[in-house]
């Protein structure tokens, strides 16, 4: 019978606690408020549940204890979609993390970009990343590092489509490159890079000539990049600029002249362009007109990288010239 007391007690003591919560609703601007518990005793700290709107729309909630985030918290987009999750503990993420991606243009779906375990807020253990493909709509792996006290620390590995075998492989010591990084063409290596001598050895020359990305500078002939060069506003914006401003030479004019021009250049790993060339011309002035359009968009663009490193990259654009009759 004291046992049975004692239990039936523990509800009323829980309920008791939780009457002494005081619900507040803060105003933090004029698209912001934030939703939560104070007590009593400690009405200046929040515990309990809260909950963080912008724009109307819920973009984070979790669980306070004595002022500081603890337990779950989820973290939402724009769209009051699901993007983080993950544990706190004394305002320190802790254990394992989840984040989350939707793909362009495929609301309903969502796939997992990335997982791993922190430590006091700090990155731990082994993260794994993945990647969309819209092809095969599905996630797939994509890298594996190692952390240790937030910082890159071990091997990492980077994996391609429809593989179980790594493209690249390396090692971090203090977020820091070291040793010989090797790249593969299926189970073959074909390049390998020392970091401790800062030099590139070119294992299979006819596959690094034919398949080179990096066409200058300290990683010439690279034939792995973890990320393409981009335009900063998105290529589409990119092109309608350079449609924009292109000016119709009078030779084409009077020839009636209409094609693209096909322009390369270099983009620089200070994002920086040089090297223009024509690779398709149509003559008539339009090959003069295409550079000199390509030149205007030398602040648009970002380096493309070698895992945490900018490199140079060759880049082709194609520049339409329409001869319009009235």
């Amino acid at each position: 019978m004291r046992l049975l007391i004692i239990t039936l007690l523990l509800p009323l003591i829980q309920l008791s606690s939780y009457g002494q919560l005081k619900k507040k609703k803060n105003k933090i601007s004029k698209n912001e408020y934030e939703v939560f518990y104070t007590t009593k005793k400690q009405p200046d700290f929040k515990n309990g549940e809260y909950s963080y709107f912008k724009n109307k729309t819920l973009r984070k909630k979790g669980y306070y204890k004595n002022n500081k985030k603890d337990s779950v918290w989820v973290f939402y987009n724009t769209k009051g979609k699901e993007v983080q999750k993950g544990k706190y503990k004394n305002d320190n993420r802790t254990g394992l993390w989840k984040e989350i991606k939707y793909p362009n243009g495929i609301t309903k779906y969502k796939y997992l970009i990335k997982k791993g375990i922190y430590n006091n807020s700090k990155k731990d253990s082994i993260w794994v990343s993945f990647k969309f493909y819209a092809e095969i709509q599905k996630e797939e792996l994509y890298s594996k590092i190692n952390y240790t006290n937030g910082v890159k620390n071990g091997n990492i590995a980077i994996y391609g489509k429809n593989s179980n075998i790594p493209k690249v492989v390396g090692k971090y010591r203090n977020d820091t490159m070291i040793g010989r990084w090797k790249i593969y063409n299926g189970r073959k290596v074909v390049q390998v890079y020392d970091f401790n001598n800062d030099s590139l050895i070119n294992l299979d020359t006819a596959y690094v000539e034919k398949n080179k990305i990096v066409t200058n500078g300290k990683f010439k002939n690279l034939i792995y990049i973890s990320e393409k060069a981009k335009a900063k506003q998105g290529l589409n914006n990119l092109l309608l600029f350079v449609a924009k401003n292109i000016r119709y030479p009078e030779d084409a004019k009077n020839q009636a002249i209409s094609g693209r021009v096909y322009v390369s250049f270099q983009i620089n790993s200070d994002g920086s362009l040089s090297d223009y060339k024509i690779e398709k011309g149509v003559g008539y002035g339009c090959d003069e007109e295409a550079i000199r359009v390509i030149k205007l968009t030398k602040q648009q663009w970002f380096p493309a990288l070698f895992m945490d490193i900018s490199v140079p990259t060759k880049q082709v654009i194609p520049v339409s010239f329409r001869y319009k009759t009235y």
